[in-house]
């Protein structure tokens, strides 16, 4: 997940009391909870549901030339660019995301990492 940490709000990039008052939770539910909750929750037919593991470590495909780091903040600013821009501006998003580059790239060159993706098409009962 990206850091939106303190670091910003010291070096006067952000407002601190915008970074107290920023909170996103995340929980990565496996396929069987994914089915569990749409269920449970009632207003919903699952036509399908597909994960993908994406390894970010033995990347083979378009985005091969890209340091592992890249591929990650790619992936997290499709996902998150709109609300992190709404909540601490849009003009601070390339850096914010170049950051997480250097972030990811010092950390990832030793740690395996794969991260699943779900696709789920939904009918409304």
């Amino acid at each position: 997940m990206i850091m939106i940490s303190h670091e910003y709000g010291f070096e006067g990039i952000i407002p601190e009391e915008k970074v107290d008052c920023f909170n996103l939770p995340c929980y990565a539910a496996c396929t069987e909870e994914v089915k569990e909750i749409v269920e449970d929750e009632g207003s919903f037919v699952m036509d399908h549901l597909e994960s993908m593991e994406v390894d970010l470590v033995d990347f083979e495909g378009d985005n091969v030339l890209l340091s592992r780091g890249e591929r990650v903040a790619r992936m997290l600013r499709v996902m998150l660019e709109s609300i992190l821009g709404y909540h601490f501006g849009m003009e601070l998003m390339d850096d914010l995301f170049a950051r997480h580059v250097d972030v990811v790239n010092g950390y990832l060159p030793t740690a395996y990492c794969k991260f699943t993706t779900f696709v789920l098409s939904l009918t409304r009962q």
